[in-house]
Order: structure tokens, then C-alpha cells, then sequence
């Protein structure tokens, strides 16, 4: 079912698309880490999928979680927020007429968006794949027009039947190769990769944002199942609530840039690394919506949930700073404290 934010928005929803903030995908495609081999190979996978690494080019985007609603009406476009996957508030508006270019082009795998306002500010997303044609109707809603600018020469829709079929098989036949001869190499050389630094819960990590700020960060505990916000807000089935609960520390300067959905993750016995499910749990705030602010010398305390399989226990739970751009620490996680 399509989301509809007209009850938030207070006006009838045109049209609406999920997006990410600018390099999400590439973040998590280069996060990967269920072995050694697999850290090696992260970035190369992600540059394949994706291109090059996103640059961090000046923005005035506003802060969100892992994903947000963009949604138009008839006098204005809005970045919404998402709670238990329906929408939940509004992030930041703007009236269509301060809007001044939304260019929506072609990439591997995701389409970036750059809207450009008439105060000179930029917002820079992504949109999932599986989303464009969600985001080409709100680009004809902002533009008044049956196509829009962002698709330039060359960045039509991708072409359709035994060619496109032929380009997919061999893209994904060049990452299996690429993967293979990495892995090879790397086994006959005896290589690895280094682990991230390592402590058991209630150990503190020094790290810094994506500015230089630098903060401490401590997993509190890990709260194993946790329980729902509230009486809609459960786990998919055959899976649980997960809640890792982090401290962080402002020890330099005033860290506002980092996003604990994004700089969290989990990693299971079965090997596979888990990433923000956005849920509430009961008992604790998930920072600002996961946007980390706090003054220097200032500690603040929130919670990163996550939906693990049933059977599958807690192995490591990891923190990536600057967004998922900075170094990985992590933490070797025991028994979790049953949630209430």
C-alpha cells in the first residue's frame, strides 16, 4: 500500500516517494562484514553497484533517520518522517514556488535527487530504485510538466527485454568474477582484514563526526527482545525487537552531524549485520529521531532498534561514525537484558 501523508500534512498528498539521505546505499553495500574477506571487499562491491563513493558536497539537507517520505501537495513539497513504517510528522516544508530545480538522475542502482530552493539551499537524497516511478510523478507535480529536467539525454528509463535482461546478467556475472578473484587472492596470500577495536558492553570508544568533532560513545546494554512503543508497534513475524542502548559524550566541540540510525548496526551469529528498523521501544527515545545533538562536555542517551530473526543471537553490535563514513568500533555482546 502506497504511504499517505495528507493527515500529517494537513492538505491532500499528491504524490509521494521514499528516499535516503545522500550515499546511503553505498554506505550500507560497503558496510558489509560477515568476514574477513567480506570487509576487503565491501568498497569494491559498493563502487560496482553504485559508482564512486558519494562526495560530500555542501548541502543544506535536512536531517532524517535511515529514510524519510517526500511528498507533495498542491501548494508545497515536505520531507515526512517515519514511524513504524507510516508516516509520523514533518521534517521540513517548503512552498513549491521557492522551488527551483529538482533534478532526479540516473546512477547505478539508485537515482540521486538534488532540489535546489530559492533561499540558495540544497537538498541532496537518493531515491531507491524500486521508488523512481514515485518520484517522477512528484517531479511532474513540482515542474507542471508530463516529463522534468532531471532525466537528461542518455538517463531514460533503462531499456526493457533481451538486451536489458543481457546487461543485468552480465553486471552481476562481473561482481560474482570480481568477488571471486579478490576472495582467491586473498586466501592464497593468507591476508585479512583488521578487526575493528573491540570491548565488551559499557566500554567507551572515542570517535568524531563527520566535521571533526569528537565525541565518546558507549553501548549502555543491549535490551534482547524489547518490546513495541506502543500496542501497534511489533515485530514482522518469526523475528523480535532488538534495542542497543548507546551514551554518547561530547568531548570536543558540539557534535551535531552524526545520525545513530545510520552510524548502528548488529551483527548476528548466523553472520549477517542488521541495520535500523526505525521501530519505538518501550522505555527509551531514539535520540532525535536518531539525530545526535548534544554541547560540548554534554552526554546524551538513546536507544537504535533493530528486527533479528528468532534463533539468531546478538553477536556484535558495531558503531560507525560520520554517517557510516568514519571508523567502525564495536562491542562483543553477552545475554541481553529482556525488555519490559
Amino acid at each position: 500500500m502506497a504511504l499517505d501523508a495528507s493527515r500529517v500534512l494537513g492538505s491532500p498528498q499528491l504524490a509521494a516517494a521514499k528516499v535516503w539521505p545522500r550515499g546511503q546505499a553505498w554506505r550500507n553495500a560497503s558496510r558489509v562484514n560477515y568476514s574477513a574477506e567480506a570487509v576487503m571487499l565491501a568498497p569494491l562491491v559498493a563502487r560496482i553497484m553504485f559508482g564512486p563513493r558519494p562526495d560530500s558536497a555542501p548541502a543544506q539537507t535536512p536531517r532524517f533517520g535511515w529514510v524519510a517520505l517526500l511528498a507533495v501537495t498542491k501548494d508545497e513539497l515536505a520531507l515526512v518522517s517515519l514511524k513504524a513504517r507510516a508516516p509520523a510528522g514533518v521534517i521540513a516544508r517548503v512552498p513549491l514556488s521557492q522551488v527551483r530545480a529538482f533534478d532526479l538522475g540516473r546512477a547505478r542502482g539508485v537515482w540521486p535527487l538534488t532540489i535546489r530552493l530559492g533561499d540558495g539551499a540544497i537538498w541532496r537524497l537518493e531515491v531507491p530504485r524500486f521508488n523512481k516511478k514515485a518520484a517522477s510523478a512528484i517531479a511532474v507535480v513540482v515542474t507542471g510538466q508530463p516529463s522534468y529536467p532531471g532525466l537528461r539525454p542518455g538517463y531514460g528509463p533503462p531499456p526493457r527485454g533481451t538486451r536489458h535482461r543481457a546487461r543485468v546478467i552480465v553486471s552481476i556475472a562481473g561482481v560474482v568474477l570480481v568477488a571471486g578473484i579478490a576472495i582467491g587472492t586473498l586466501s592464497l596470500r593468507g591476508h585479512g582484514a583488521a578487526a575493528p577495536p573491540s570491548a565488551g558492553i559499557g566500554s567507551s570508544f572515542d570517535v568524531q563526526d563527520g566535521i571533526g568533532d569528537t565525541y565518546q560513545v558507549t553501548l549502555v546494554k543491549v535490551v534482547d527482545p524489547a518490546q513495541g512503543a506502543g500496542p501497534f508497534t511489533s515485530p514482522d513475524s518469526g523475528t523480535r525487537f532488538v534495542g542497543a542502548v548507546f551514551r554518547i559524550t561530547a568531548v570536543s566541540g558540539s557534535p551535531k552531524g552524526d545520525d545513530a540510525n545510520n552510524d548502528a548496526a548488529l551483527v548476528g551469529s548466523n553472520g549477517h549485520t542488521y541495520t535500523c528498523d526505525f521501530a519505538d521501544i518501550a522505555g527509551y527515545a531514539n535520540f532525535n529521531d536518531g539525530v545526535i545533538q548534544v554541547a560540548q562536555g554534554g552526554t546524551t542517551t538513546g536507544a537504535v532498534s533493530f528486527q533479528v530473526p528468532d534463533g539468531v543471537q546478538v553477536k556484535d553490535v558495531q558503531w560507525s561514525s560520520a554517517n557510516g563514513f568514519g571508523a567502525v568500533v564495536q562491542w562483543a555482546a553477552g545475554p541481553g537484558e529482556p525488555g519490559g
